[in-house]
């Protein structure tokens, strides 16, 4: 499936739908709109997002579709389906066993356009309501797709209905990651109402009635209830009820490529089918997660600026960052300076303790200072920022903040683009390091994987401050060998390796873009205590949505805009990070989302034009 982004919530427009619509007009207003968002959420031409959005605007917004789609849940019209899902449940002795335990059974209502379909059962069940735009108090808005998985039994639910809601998902791919979700979601054993228009599986080319049902069951679901209508009676809603039996199989069979099982005229192009083992990310240990979709960040950006216009009061410089950056280099010559004059060898416990808790952490701070920099965020000035990123390169031995600076303009811009995007694991990668050992390989050497990597993916001739920084660099330590002789460059390349190793702090290079217990997300946050030693890089999601936000203010844009935060998954401590991906078997190297690169496209400038993110300021210029 495809990675998901947050719908950009479709504001309320001038028209709004008439009281009364007919059942050909209800029919019409929701398949445009199916169409329309369908549109927006496969393409990136921004002239076309404007056509689509204006579109959207003309039918009435996202009211219009809740308004013809609640007018659809009326009792002329055969009133809503929440009475099957009761009517089933008391047949299976369900309903009877929550009353006479007194208990109540907690149920995740996904697209709840009404609030009180199951109040006449409020005795034994506890309805939580969620949709995309909220037109009721009662109804939290929230996408299920950006919806957090629950982190313990508690938060898992004892039933899901989702009526209506996976045949409004866009694209093939994220229907597999939403039936994916809603295993994720439900207890053991509980139970899942699924109703779909029946002409999704009983007249489509791609999906039918039992490939449908394969789909369920290879991701832990027993049919248990079913009623399909017939169209040629006029009726076209299908119900199931459903039971998980067990968590997703780990290799899906036959969930490859869109295929035609049923051809003919006249039929649909509803399909239900997640692509290339796509049910869960990183699920096909054998490839990474490719994607067709723009990354999540730029929409978002958009949406939090249109919502939020102050969050640009954020952007810019914070001189104050380059004290801190000198003051962390100073400690960094200091110590290392004591430990050449108290004369331990570069082998003892005493040096390498010193280099692994004070150069470790220094020189993961400096990694990060240099982040900071490249990204303009310290001065106004390009010469001084560059000056600035040299000094804080010093400590660590290795020249690499002017082919940093270059590098990871790209990465912002071109986020998982292969060839391109330099963060991304190789191939060779892929294939030699997929077990426990190779995991572990990958994470105590990674250090050299982000040195290596970018030189071999996606080489680039030197620019005159890659020449100037290694010339610096160079000299400095010829300096300090002279004074200090070659302990003190010991010292300096150890504390590097230990700072991108198993360090709680390195966690941060795994954290922030594999992809963790099938949620699809691309970008990961973390807003622990560690983030005070790396400059708030933690704050990933915010960093990618606006680069132009300096370190001290990336928790500001969290606080300003928490609707589009709060429902994102984010990691909770960096070293549980770096341990669940060496020793749990779902995640790995193949954990990574990628895209093809805009090289590949025919207008090799126009995609270039489009990769420049709306909230970037001046943090994306200068990379020569």
């Amino acid at each position: 499936m495809a990675i998901k982004k947050k719908k950009t919530p479709i504001t309320k427009s001038k028209k709004t739908a008439s009281k009364s619509i007919s059942s050909k007009k209800t029919k019409e207003i929701i398949n445009n709109f199916h169409q329309l968002l369908k549109r927006r959420k496969t393409t990136t031409n921004e002239v076309e997002i404007k056509d689509i959005d204006r579109a959207i605007d003309e039918l009435g917004g996202m009211e219009a579709y809740q308004h013809a789609s609640t007018i659809g849940q009326s009792t002329p019209r055969g009133g809503d389906s929440s009475h099957y899902f009761v009517k089933w449940l008391a047949e299976l002795g369900v309903k009877k066993s929550y009353v006479a335990d007194k208990e109540k059974m907690s149920l995740l209502e996904i697209g709840a356009l009404l609030p009180d379909n199951y109040h006449s059962e409020r005795s034994w069940i506890e309805t939580e309501l969620i949709d995309l735009k909220s037109n009721h108090p009662s109804i939290k808005e929230q996408d299920f797709l950006q919806r957090p998985l629950p982190s313990k039994p508690d938060d898992e639910k004892d039933a899901i209905s989702s009526s209506l809601v996976l045949n409004f998902v866009p694209t093939p791919q994220e229907r597999g990651q939403f039936l994916y979700r809603l295993n994720s979601v439900l207890k053991m054993n509980g139970w899942l109402f699924m109703v779909l228009p029946a002409p999704c599986v009983v007249n489509s080319r791609y999906l039918t009635r039992n490939h449908f049902i394969s789909i369920l069951e290879t991701l832990g679901f027993k049919l248990v209830k079913e009623k399909i209508g017939d169209l040629q009676k006029g009726s076209r809603i299908a119900y199931w009820l459903l039971q998980k039996t067990s968590k997703p199989n780990k290799r899906p069979i036959e969930l490859t490529k869109k295929t035609v099982l049923v051809d003919g005229p006249k039929l649909n192009n509803f399909s239900g089918d997640p692509g290339d083992q796509a049910i869960k990310p990183g699920q096909d240990r054998n490839n990474f997660y490719w994607l067709t979709e723009e990354e999540p960040h730029r929409s978002r950006c958009r949406a939090i600026m249109k919502a939020h216009p102050d969050v640009k009061k954020l952007f810019g410089p914070d001189p104050r960052t380059a004290l801190v950056v000198l003051s962390v280099v100073a400690i960094q010559l200091v110590t290392a300076t004591s430990i050449i004059n108290f004369g331990w060898h570069p082998l003892s416990w005493k040096f390498l303790l010193t280099a692994y808790v004070i150069g470790g952490t220094a020189n993961q701070n400096l990694f990060l200072a240099i982040h900071e920099i490249t990204h303009n965020l310290v001065f106004k000035s390009r010469t001084a920022n560059k000056a600035l990123a040299m000094a804080a390169n010093l400590p660590v031995g290795i020249p690499f903040a002017g082919t940093f600076k270059v590098y990871h303009h790209e990465h912002h811009r071109y986020l998982g683009e292969d060839g391109v995007d330099t963060d991304l694991p190789t191939n060779f990668e892929l294939l030699f390091l997929r077990n426990v050992l190779g995991k572990l390989f990958f994470a105590t050497f990674q250090i050299l994987f982000y040195a290596i990597r970018p030189g071999l993916v996606n080489p680039k001739p030197p620019t005159p401050f890659v020449l100037l920084n290694a010339a610096v660099q160079v000299a400095f330590n010829a300096i300090m060998y002279k004074a200090y002789g070659g302990g003190i460059f010991a010292y300096s390349v150890m504390s590097t390796f230990f700072a991108g190793s198993l360090h709680p702090c390195a966690a941060h290079f795994i954290a922030e873009h594999y992809m963790f217990d099938g949620s699809g997300q691309e970008t990961y946050s973390y807003y622990g205590f560690l983030n005070w030693l790396c400059y708030n890089v933690g704050y990933h999601n915010e960093h990618h949505d606006f680069p132009a936000v300096a370190w001290l203010n990336l928790p500001k844009v969290r606080d300003l805009a928490p609707e589009f935060y709060n429902h994102l998954q984010y990691h909770q401590s960096w070293p549980l990070v770096t341990f669940r991906f060496i020793f749990e078997r779902e995640v790995g190297l193949f954990s990574r989302a990628k895209r093809d690169s805009h090289t590949t496209k025919p207008n090799v400038s126009a995609a270039r034009e489009s990769a420049i993110l709306p909230g970037e300021g001046r943090s994306l210029e200068g990379a020569d």
